[in-house]
């Protein structure tokens, strides 16, 4: 199933390896990330937040997961969350970032659930119910479609974005 969301180009993966030892790496990384809290309500009035930091979510010694912090009418506002691994290489002289960047939220889960159910139903009415599908069907269709495709733009977008924002952040660490 990852396989098709990588297709989709709604998960990407990339690895990155930088000159200093993991231990700074993680200092520099939690300096970047804010963790405090990461609850509904956290979440609701973050875009008010008067926060430095770049990202929201933890790090620790070998993983990391972090989202970028969301801003009142900030056009960059970017959905996806990166999972990583940390690792030393060279005997600790140097560190491996893997990074696993996922624009599959569980707010689109939900919302593709949601479309299928209503469209199913909607296809289902016009096809057993009202008989007459000659006009409303083909609308119907095309509006669904409409419909699955602005969420989809939206995620992928996120993931370039949050790709190309990780390998410039991460990338500048010395």
């Amino acid at each position: 199933m990852v396989g098709f969301f990588k297709q989709l180009k709604l998960v990407r993966e990339f690895s990155l390896e930088v000159g200093i030892p993991r231990k700074a790496f993680v200092t520099y990384l939690d300096k970047v990330v804010d963790s405090r809290g990461d609850g509904v309500m956290t979440d609701a009035l973050g875009t008010f937040s008067k926060s430095k930091s770049v990202y929201k979510g933890w790090v620790r010694e070998d993983s990391f997961l972090i989202r970028n912090v969301r801003r009142f009418l900030d056009p960059r506002n970017n959905m996806a969350v990166a999972k990583g691994k940390i690792k030393d290489i060279d005997g600790g002289k140097g560190t491996q970032i893997e990074v696993v960047v996922s624009g599959l939220t569980p707010f689109f889960n939900f919302f593709y659930l949601f479309l299928l159910v209503v469209y199913f139903g909607g296809i289902g009415y016009f096809i057993f119910v009202n008989r007459d599908v000659a006009y409303g069907l083909p609308v119907l269709i095309a509006q669904g479609i409409i419909m699955a495709l602005f969420p989809y733009v939206i995620m992928r977008r996120s993931v370039r974005m949050m790709v190309e924002d990780l390998k410039d952040v991460l990338g500048k660490v010395k």
